[in-house]
């Protein structure tokens, strides 16, 4: 994963970035962080090693001649960050791009073992504040490499019998999802499947009306976008018993904010079947949805490793990651474009939320052959606005689509047996 942010300047200095990048790099161990592959037979796959010091090199890349977009700059981002790695290969990259006069973009790409979202925008305003410190001939500022001692720690927290017993608990009624249409199946000679992305944005003005919703019934958005989610997963996946979604946490406390390193915890929420009978309201689900989440405290501290040992395998899973720490980057006094790129995870459903701009930004990411959307953030916004205009009975939201209903319509009228539409699933 990685982030790349956007440099207009009528002098720029290549030299000083680098020093800008050396410092950084120098003062965080794990950005001196790689892997040795192991040799001994039954021995762990590799092995970390810290560097004592570290050379950060940088390729530059002068594509202005070639007047990209916006849409062409963010693919050639991506290509460079989004790359095959191999367990010897190099954590982390800096790149550099020229895109047109006195127009350039830093790109910073790491391996996710050592950074979470956070850090990259952590990292984003490091470099520009010690490369701002070196044009004024400043000394470079201080930043602390407290990572480690995070993780010492942690390891006391994690997976404890009092842990383990509760998730035990909680997964007791769990159930594997899976997806009943046909998906796309592999070629015997197709490399490697590639992650379908969709984008939705849900504009500004509705994501004023989720915040007032959320406050008058003393919720919030992450939870308000969450009960959604599962709404949705309910209906697609015809589920009859209690599932799981893995929601992405920053694990942060207040002294490591602005640290790097890989501080988020991944955290099952177990949606109970319950919750989607028809006669229950949107905002139990809320309400449920806060409740886990005050109850958790301690029994948050549940590695992966565990989480798989404890609720069945599945074909599918979903995942839920809800982005509130976007940063605001200033350089030389104005404000600069930058984008976060998230990790090229093969596998898992993601449903990404992040707060931008134009308003509220949805992605899905999944694989074809597991999954089909069928437009699920169109039908994922029209929940959102049927909730808002007070439609509170989950027996009395509508899953199907306007155009939907024209169609199935017309179905009822000339078939001669027509079938039950009780879920998305049976639209097609």
């Amino acid at each position: 994963m990685g982030y790349c942010v956007e440099l207009k300047t009528d002098n720029m200095r290549m030299d000083l970035w680098q020093q800008a990048e050396a410092h950084v790099a120098a003062s965080q161990s794990l950005m001196r962080t790689r892997l040795v592959e192991s040799d001994v037979p039954y021995t762990d796959v590799a092995y970390q090693v810290v560097d004592a010091s570290v050379k950060a090199e940088m390729d530059y890349l002068d594509c202005s001649h070639l007047q990209l977009n916006d849409e062409q700059i963010h693919q050639l981002v991506l290509q460079r960050i989004q790359r095959p790695w191999k367990i010897d290969g190099a954590l982390v990259s800096y790149q550099f791009l020229k895109t047109a006069e006195n127009v350039y973009w830093g790109v910073f790409s790491a391996h996710h073992i050592l950074m979470d979202g956070v850090s990259f925008s952590t990292h984003g305003k490091s470099m520009i504040e010690a490369y701002t410190r070196l044009c004024q001939n400043e000394e470079c500022p201080t930043y602390s490499d407290v990572f480690a001692d995070y993780i010492t720690e942690n390891r006391e927290k994690f997976d404890t019998f009092e842990v383990l017993e509760y998730w035990r608990e909680r997964f007791n009624n769990i159930v594997a999802l899976d997806f009943p249409l046909p998906s796309r199946q592999l070629k015997e000679d197709d490399q490697g499947e590639i992650n379908h992305e969709v984008e939705h944005v849900l504009e500004i003005q509705l994501w004023q009306e989720i915040k007032q919703y959320c406050k008058q019934n003393r919720s919030s958005p992450a939870l308000f976008l969450k009960s959604i989610y599962g709404l949705l997963i309910n209906n697609y996946c015809g589920a009859e018993s209690d599932f799981v979604v893995t929601e992405f946490s920053a694990g942060r406390s207040r002294q490591n904010l602005r640290a790097l390193g890989c501080y988020f915890q991944s955290i099952p929420f177990v949606f109970e079947q319950h919750l989607f009978d028809g006669d229950k309201s949107f905002i139990e689900i809320c309400q449920y949805a806060r409740q886990f989440s005050k109850q958790l405290r301690t029994n948050q501290f549940i590695s992966d490793l565990a989480q798989k040992r404890l609720h069945p395998s599945s074909r599918l899973h979903f995942t839920y990651n809800y982005y509130h720490f976007l940063p605001t980057i200033e350089f030389e006094g104005e404000y600069a474009r930058s984008r976060n790129y998230d990790p090229d995870l093969r596998g898992p459903v993601q449903l990404v939320a992040a707060l931008k701009d134009e308003g509220l930004y949805l992605k899905l990411i999944y694989l074809p052959s597991l999954f089909s959307d069928l437009d699920f953030l169109p039908r994922f916004e029209s929940l959102v606005k049927q909730i808002l205009s007070g439609v509170e009975r989950v027996g009395d939201l509508e899953f199907i689509l306007p155009q939907e209903k024209v169609i199935l319509k017309q179905h009822l009228l000339e078939a001669e047996e027509p079938r039950a539409i009780e879920t998305i699933v049976d639209l097609f």
